[in-house]
């Protein structure tokens, strides 16, 4: 499998993957998420969420948070 990047300027996160998308012939996204602690969820929306509002391709997300269930080790 050949994999390619492209280093997209732009003023955030959502935007550079909005851009991404709209340049592309992509099919979907994938984003790996991960879960936040502390006060800053409550005054800042995810960056998952602002995508999902944004574009219109389906959406994956792979939690790097998981941890396997044979050895309760963190799946990366």
């Amino acid at each position: 499998m050949d994999l390619t990047y492209k280093i997209i300027d732009a003023f955030n996160e959502e935007r550079g993957i909005e851009s991404y998308v709209n340049i592309s012939n992509c099919d979907g996204v994938g984003l790996i998420v991960h879960g936040h602690s502390g006060l800053n969820p409550a005054f800042r929306r995810s960056i998952l969420e602002k995508v999902l509002n944004q574009i219109d391709l389906p959406v994956i997300t792979l939690n790097a948070d998981r941890q396997s269930p044979e050895n309760n080790v963190p799946i990366h």
